[in-house]
């Protein structure tokens, strides 16, 4: 527990330099707990590099995820301009069928403007496992809540994997999003129940609109190599898990442009590794 005080103390520690963020989150992450880390997009979300797929764990899972993203690809679109961006991201397994996604997205160019960027919350529902079904399934839905929905994406996900060998997997990954994102309008500072559709285009929201696929070939889930195509540009990029609770991705939009994630993930059935000991 004081590891713990001791690793909140470091984050929110007044001056810090470039990056200290979010390689304390790193840290602190890994001093409590750690378990396996599936492959995640930009928002954390199980996926490739910009896009999600319908993966979906056994267990429910707390994921913590921080993604780099340069300005030519960047997602939000803040006062008017496009900047290179961070995208913390923190995933939560409620039930069998259901995850919730929480993503805060920091601009450093514009911190002292806008402080904390775009907020963004979403929902991912389990339809049809492979197990069952043959293919999996996958629905993505957006909290159609805050000011900038940049981040927004309702989208339809299926998803088929093939055993190559022992060791080698392929995972591909079909999907449709709509143009569209769903609003609740404000009328003199308070919120209607009503909801309204907006353009994504018009809105210049460039996020996960129409179809969208990718691939992803892993040996032993311990390194692999992704491809898509996110319906605007087609991105690659290799991942490694060095450890079973951490993942790290390096990436290529359009063979242009870098950028790179990490992430960690632990099964909430299995308790911290103190705990675990005591209970021998």
């Amino acid at each position: 527990m004081a590891r713990f005080f001791w690793g909140l103390h470091l984050v929110f520690k007044p001056w810090q330099p470039p990056g200290y963020s979010a390689y304390l989150l790193f840290l602190l992450a890994t001093m409590i707990f750690g378990q396996l880390a599936a492959q995640v997009n930009v928002l954390g979300k199980p996926g490739y590099i910009m896009t999600p797929n319908a993966r979906w764990e056994q267990e429910n899972q707390l994921a913590l995820s921080f993604s780099y993203v340069p300005q030519a690809y960047a997602i939000n679109h803040f006062m008017g301009a496009y900047h290179t961006e961070n995208i913390y991201g923190v995933g939560v397994g409620l039930t069998d069928f259901m995850e919730v996604y929480l993503n805060i997205t920091r601009v450093r160019a514009r911190a002292s403007d806008i402080g904390v960027g775009d907020r963004h919350l979403g929902f991912r529902f389990r339809l049809l496992a492979e197990e069952k079904h043959g293919v999996s399934a996958v629905l993505i839905v957006s909290a159609p809540i805050g000011t900038n929905q940049h981040l927004n994406h309702d989208a339809l996900i299926v998803e088929k994997t093939a055993e190559l060998s022992s060791t080698l997997r392929l995972r591909a990954t079909l999907g449709y999003a709509l143009p569209v994102i769903f609003v609740i309008p404000t009328k003199e500072g308070n919120r209607s129940l009503s909801l309204l559709l907006k353009s994504k285009k018009q809105e210049n929201i460039r996020y996960l609109s129409g179809v969208f696929g990718g691939f992803s070939l892993d040996w032993n889930e311990k390194v692999g190599l992704s491809m898509e195509h996110d319906g605007h540009s087609v991105n690659a990029g290799v991942f490694v898990r060095p450890l079973p609770w951490l993942l790290l991705q390096g990436h290529t939009f359009e063979a242009k442009e870098l950028g790179f994630s990490f992430s960690l993930s632990f099964p909430l059935s299995v308790p911290p590794k103190e705990m675990r000991a005591d209970e021998r």
